[in-house]
């Protein structure tokens, strides 16, 4: 607000218990705005202030952060984003540069949004960094300028209109009354040391965080990790040996099938994140997508033991499959592209996405047991456990390493990769 002490609309995206509203009562607000999701904290927020007569302008409204933000029409002086860390793939959504953008639509010309990550104010590891400045180019990507202010809580201005590091001095300017935050204590937090640090600490080159490279989201994970003396080297070297021995010690075909479980279990994890990226609310759909994933399923399992086939068909098919899993990214960003326009075709784009891969899961261990000429019974075992080695193995690479680190379109794209490569093993083993 030392910022924009005339600023007269006001938008709260989460905090509801953390005094926000009275705090802004010292300036001459006329409206705010105060926006959450879950329907039970807005009610217990209502409780709280509805016998407040100077909280009369407050309007609470239940919805999604980033729907409402999609569709909003009104403008707002400010945007203050009191939500949690990126610390969850679900947090990471609103961090990213198309929620930023969504964010910048909605501001005045000179408004200011502000949110906060992690804490400086002696010390910075190198995680914390890399935090900072991924979120500072992040943000440098939408707003022209973005300043950083140390201390408890680091905390990001973001505006296409000039501002000030300077909170003393515009204080005393607007005569504004605080307590906590007085000349003293912002003296010694603000001190020019410090500010140069921290613009320093969140200069660093980085890549974006966004909807299909969730970067912020890892550098988080791994920061949690440091502090448990525990890392991410031992599972990555743990996944990589599980992938390469499932693609040696697997015989035949049998490759396709560990390949296949890697690449269904990677594809839905990365497609359910999407999902909750661009829709907000995962677990109230949980059981719908599972049931498309599952109604595939079972669909390709009965189409696969009604067909007696070869290996050839059965690479032909495996050589589909990767091709399809490598063209899902494109498929998503067109989904993401008329969400805008046509939020149910945008839906049923995602799960087609889920049904066209479990059809094509569900195929494989039926159709690979024909091509084995064995009774699907006797081959059943060692089948569904190359499927399972696999897809615990897709499970965790994709959610720790491929999907934070390089992305949501790479994920898709090693998947289908590792399709490719299983296929050319196959062969050559087939051979010999």
């Amino acid at each position: 607000m030392a910022q924009r002490p005339s600023a007269a609309n006001i938008l709260i995206l989460g905090g509801s218990f953390s005094g926000i509203a009275n705090e802004l009562l010292k300036y001459n607000i006329s409206k705010i705005t105060y926006m959450n999701p879950d329907p039970v904290v807005l009610n217990i927020q209502r409780g709280l202030t509805k016998d407040n007569p100077s909280l009369t302008n407050v309007e609470f409204v239940i919805a999604d952060v980033r729907s409402y933000i999609n569709y909003a029409t009104n403008k707002f002086d400010i945007i203050l984003i009191n939500l949690p860390e990126p610390s969850t793939a679900l947090a990471n959504r609103y961090y990213t540069i198309e929620f930023l953008k969504g964010s910048g639509k909605v501001l005045q010309t000179n408004g200011v949004l502000s949110f906060s990550l992690g804490g400086y104010e002696n010390y910075a590891s190198p995680d914390l960094a890399a935090i900072l400045s991924c979120a500072r180019a992040t943000a440098n990507a939408v707003f022209k300028h973005v300043i950083v202010l140390p201390g408890t809580r680091v905390i990001f201005l973001c505006s296409n209109a000039e501002l000030s590091k300077d909170i003393v001095s515009l204080i005393d300017f607007n005569k504004l009354k605080t307590k906590v935050l007085n000349r003293a204590y912002l003296q010694a937090i603000h001190s020019p040391d410090r500010l140069a640090e921290v613009s320093r600490l969140s200069s660093e080159q980085t890549r974006l965080n966004s909807d299909m490279n969730p970067i912020l989201y890892f550098w988080y994970v791994k920061r949690w990790l440091k502090m448990f003396e525990s890392g991410l080297t031992p599972l990555m070297i743990f996944c990589a040996g599980i992938i390469l021995t499932g693609l040696l010690f697997y015989k035949g075909v049998k490759k396709l099938v560990f390949s296949a479980g890697y690449t269904v279990m990677s594809t839905q994890i990365a497609v359910f994140l999407v999902y909750q990226s661009i829709f907000g609310s995962l677990y109230s759909e949980i059981g719908l997508l599972t049931s498309v994933f599952l109604a595939g399923l079972a669909i390709g399992s009965w189409f696969g033991t009604e067909i007696h086939t070869s290996k050839k068909t059965v690479l032909l098919l495996a050589l589909i499959f990767g091709l399809l899993i490598c063209s899902i990214p494109m498929l998503l960003t067109i989904s993401t592209n008329i969400l805008s326009s046509n939020l149910l075709l945008s839906k049923l784009l995602i799960f087609l996405i889920i049904s066209s891969t479990s059809v094509f899961a569900g195929l494989i261990i039926p159709i690979t047991a024909s091509a084995l000429n064995s009774e699907i019974i006797e081959a059943a075992g060692d089948i569904y456990s190359s499927d399972l080695a696999g897809a615990a193995c897709g499970a965790i690479t994709s959610s720790l390493f491929t999907i934070p680190i390089t992305g949501i379109a790479f994920s898709f794209y090693f998947s289908g990769l590792l399709m490719i490569i299983a296929i050319i093993l196959t062969i050559i083993t087939t051979k010999n």
